[in-house]
């Protein structure tokens, strides 16, 4: 996306977006913020809706976990070591 459509339609802009925060795949980047040690903490977030699932198929079916799920990669912060 050019960085001109970005500034002008989505910087700044709320999206929402339903979804299942995935805990198991949480990733620490070490990083030292004001002088104190600490950690950015990252995870997936598996959306409801979008990829090749619908709420409808992961009813019907006996095992949700391997229908394909969009994810978005979210930055959930810094927290200290």
């Amino acid at each position: 996306m050019p960085e001109a459509e970005w500034t002008v339609y989505h910087k700044f802009k709320p999206y929402f977006v339903f979804g299942q925060l995935d805990m198991s795949k949480e990733v620490l980047i070490p990083r030292t913020k004001d002088g104190v040690a600490g950690f950015d903490v990252i995870n997936p977030l598996y959306c409801y809706e979008g990829g090749k699932m619908s709420m409808q198929a992961a009813f019907a079916k006996d095992d949700a976990i391997k229908i394909e799920r969009a994810a978005i990669i979210v930055n959930r912060g810094w927290i200290p070591a």
